[in-house]
């Protein structure tokens, strides 16, 4: 089991291929912020062999469809909070999230 990657830093544990090229990270479940910190802290791991992607579906529409509730006048609002999660995302890609971001409704 050389060529193995043991991950344990986040609640499920994963036993990958040092082969793997690419991974893609399915948030299913999680919230919008659970997702964002689990992405970031796959991405904190160094010396991985993989690419890491992401699954922005759910990840991303939680709280867009919660500002919104289909209102139109919340339109705007809701492509704001969009636009925080694609952020907040774009930063966890990196390994750069941090939960104070979430406060940060500037970047929108």
């Amino acid at each position: 089991m050389s060529d193995a990657l043991h991950i344990q830093s986040l609640p499920s544990i994963f036993l990958l291929h040092a082969r793997s090229i690419r991974l893609v990270f399915l948030p299913g479940g999680q919230s919008d912020l659970q997702a964002t910190e689990h992405f970031n802290a796959m991405n904190r791991l160094r010396h991985v062999p993989w690419e890491l992607s992401f699954s922005f579906g759910r990840a991303l529409q939680a709280s867009v469809l919660k500002t919104w509730k289909g209102d139109p006048a919340s339109t705007a609002d809701a492509q704001r909070a969009f636009r925080h999660r694609a952020w907040c995302n774009n930063k966890a890609r990196f390994g750069k999230y941090f939960s104070e971001m979430e406060n940060d409704k500037a970047v929108a």
